[in-house]
């Protein structure tokens, strides 16, 4: 039982660390949860910052939830284990420094997919790409592509990673009904 509670803290606080906002002033972006949409995401770090400055916000948050999840599975090699660590997702979509306002969580999202399987990141990430090129719209990308792992999920008949990557694109969806509703209205952003 303190293995659980353990990796569920340890997951959440890794993945509560706002690397947009620690980013961005560290580059003298500024505070960018005072610039474009307000997230401290890599979509709007790219609408602030720029394409590099977005890449590697995209980059630290894809390890908060990659690194914690990958140790996990290194030392317990148990799906059950494994799934708790997908608490770093939460950890970056309410991080309890920024009085639990934080990303959207697609990047720590595919950070967790990445170290439960790869080849499903892979796939996952080809999605988004290939969604983003035809859009152009990084929110109908991150929609569409996080129900992959979902589906791929349920032919591996495990009970705990098909119930972490449900819940993940539940809690991806939920984040978006801002996004949902300006994409049914034609307003959405894009690049």
């Amino acid at each position: 039982m303190l293995d659980v509670l353990y990796i569920a803290l340890l997951s959440y606080i890794c993945g509560s660390i706002p690397s947009g906002l620690i980013l961005g002033l560290v580059l003298n972006k500024g505070d960018i949860r005072n610039s474009g949409s307000g997230n401290i995401g890599a979509t709007n770090a790219v609408r602030v910052g720029g394409k590099f400055f977005g890449l590697l916000v995209f980059i630290l948050d894809f390890l908060k939830a990659f690194i914690p999840t990958s140790i996990v599975a290194y030392y317990y090699k148990d799906s059950f284990y494994t799934s708790i660590s997908a608490l770093s997702i939460i950890g970056h979509i309410f991080p309890i420094w920024l009085k639990f306002k934080g990303g959207k969580g697609v990047a720590t999202s595919f950070g967790y997919i990445a170290a439960i399987n790869f080849y499903i990141f892979l796939l996952t990430l080809s999605i988004w790409v290939a969604i983003f090129l035809k859009t152009r719209i990084s929110s109908i990308a991150s929609l569409l592509s996080i129900i992959s792992p979902v589906i791929i999920s349920l032919f591996y008949e495990d009970m705990y990673i098909f119930t972490s990557c449900i819940s993940i694109a539940a809690l991806v969806y939920c984040k978006h009904i801002s996004n949902i509703m300006r994409l049914t209205s034609g307003k959405e952003w894009r690049f």
